[in-house]
C-alpha cells in the first residue's frame, strides 16, 4: 500500500486503522505523527494567548468556548458603557455576578432575534438595536417572570 504523503509503499501494518470503521488511513503511522507534532506546534500560540492548558485544548472545544465567553462578556460590558446601564437586576437589585444578568425582552412582540444568539457576533450595531428592548434582571427572576410568577 502506498502511503498518499510520502508516496513510498508499505506493509499495511504501517498504516492506523480509523475507529469509526476500521478501514486503513490513506498516510503512513510516520507521516501522520509528523502531522501531529505540526499541528501541535501550529496551535501553541493559540493555546498560549487563550492561557490554555493541553487539558483545556482535550475539552472538545475548548479554545471556542473561550473565545465565545472572552467575546460575551466585553459585548454586555460594551452595551452598558453605551447604555450607561449597570450590572444590575433591574427586578430585585441583585448585582454580585454579573454573568447571572440576562436580557428580557419588555414586549416579546417587538423581539426580531434572541439577544444570547447576537452577543458573540461581530455586528454589534444589531446587537445593541436588540438589547435596548430589553430589561436587565437575574437568572432567578427571569425565570419568574417567564413562569408567571412576576410581571
Amino acid at each position: 500500500m502506498q502511503c498518499s504523503v510520502c508516496h513510498v509503499d508499505r506493509d499495511e501494518s504501517d498504516f492506523c486503522k480509523r475507529k469509526r470503521n476500521g478501514k486503513l488511513r490513506r498516510d503512513c503511522k510516520e507521516c501522520g505523527r509528523k502531522r501531529n507534532r505540526l499541528s501541535y506546534l501550529k496551535h501553541i500560540e493559540d493555546r498560549r494567548k487563550h492561557n490554555l492548558s493541553l487539558a483545556d485544548i482535550r475539552y472538545k472545544s475548548g479554545v471556542v468556548k473561550k473565545w465565545r465567553d472572552d467575546t460575551r462578556s466585553k459585548n454586555k460590558q460594551a452595551f452598558l458603557d453605551a447604555t450607561g446601564m449597570s450590572w444590575m437586576c433591574s427586578m430585585c437589585g441583585y448585582r454580585e455576578y454579573p454573568e447571572a444578568i440576562e436580557f428580557h425582552h419588555t414586549d416579546p412582540t417587538t423581539k426580531d432575534t434572541i439577544v444570547s444568539k447576537l452577543i458573540i457576533r461581530k455586528d454589534t450595531e444589531v446587537f445593541m438595536r436588540e438589547a435596548l428592548k430589553c430589561i436587565l434582571v437575574c437568572s432567578n427572576c427571569h425565570k419568574h417572570i417567564h413562569s408567571g410568577a412576576r410581571d
